[in-house]
């Protein structure tokens, strides 16, 4: 899809997957979902090559308020926190 529509041709989530972002204490941590084919057989192009548009991504998902923060502690079960850097 993305050869035909390009990076931003589709909906915010559609256009970051399988990419994930987390605002944490010591940055904003990059994810990955591997239900993704091309992401879990390492089909895609190389991370390095996509960087700029990881950061567009980014910086869209950030503006929509879709980047979810975490604090100092973590939920961790529902029933207890750990400190983000456990």
């Amino acid at each position: 899809m993305h050869k035909h529509v390009g990076e931003f041709g589709k909906t915010l989530g559609c256009s970051a997957y399988p990419f994930t972002f987390a605002a944490t204490p010591s940055g904003v941590y990059v994810g990955c979902r591997f239900s993704c084919k091309a992401m879990a057989y390492g089909l895609g192009e190389p991370l390095a090559r996509r960087m700029g548009c990881l950061q567009k991504q980014l910086a869209l998902c950030v503006a929509a308020g879709r980047v979810p923060r975490y604090g100092d502690e973590v939920a961790w079960d529902g029933r207890r926190t750990l400190p983000w850097a456990d």
